[in-house]
């Protein structure tokens, strides 16, 4: 399946451009031109990577990029933020505000496709991931109703209905949380790995 970024920017041209550069790699695009046009589309729509400008009047990338990662259903989509700004302490409130990657304008051709492609494998990997473990605790559900039906036969009705109810749904919560935490931490070693180096240099 193709990935699907979607291009927030205010400036037509700028998306556009960057428009063109992923098509031509055969990812999907979808485009925005302001942050909560970039919301709406995330919460209705897949988006596998988000390429999302700092600048922007009215909601600023930093504050699409707070609100995509405490969102239950966005909160997994990699960002990469594009900005003129080259300031270490820009990339950590970029970091602060959960952003994944960064891309400093004007925005290299090889650097965007590498870092897209990247961030699309990961956010597949993650998604696997997440499917896996629901399919799982899936069946360990059934395992569990069947045999508590036994239970039930010999009267023990509350016990079944308190394991079905709270200890499977519990059980996916952790495992769900401990997924999107790992994935979170592999982007931060890469993101922290990345300051390091401007530091450096």
């Amino acid at each position: 399946m193709t990935a699907r970024v979607l291009v927030v920017d205010d400036v037509d041209a700028n998306v556009k451009l960057l428009e063109a550069r992923l098509t031509a790699e055969y990812f999907e695009v979808r485009t925005a031109r302001s942050g909560p046009e970039a919301l709406h589309i995330c919460a209705r729509e897949r988006a596998d990577v988000v390429l999302l400008d700092v600048m922007m009047p009215g909601m600023d990338g930093f504050e699409v990029c707070r609100r995509l990662k405490v969102e239950p259903r966005t909160q997994h989509i990699p960002v990469i933020m594009i900005t003129a700004l080259d300031q270490p302490s820009d990339r950590v409130k970029g970091l602060d505000a959960g952003a994944d990657d960064f891309l400093t304008k004007p925005v290299d051709d090889i650097a965007l496709i590498t870092r897209v492609k990247n961030l699309a494998r990961l956010k597949m990997l993650t998604d696997e991931m997440l499917m896996r473990a629901s399919t799982e605790e899936q069946m360990g559900l059934v395992a569990t109703m069947g045999i508590k039906l036994d239970e039930l036969g010999r009267g023990a009705a509350s016990s079944w209905s308190r394991t079905v109810t709270a200890r499977p749904s519990a059980s996916w919560a952790r495992c769900k949380r401990s997924i999107i935490s790992s994935a979170r931490q592999i982007r931060r070693v890469r993101c922290c790995g990345f300051l390091t180096a401007i530091s450096i240099s």
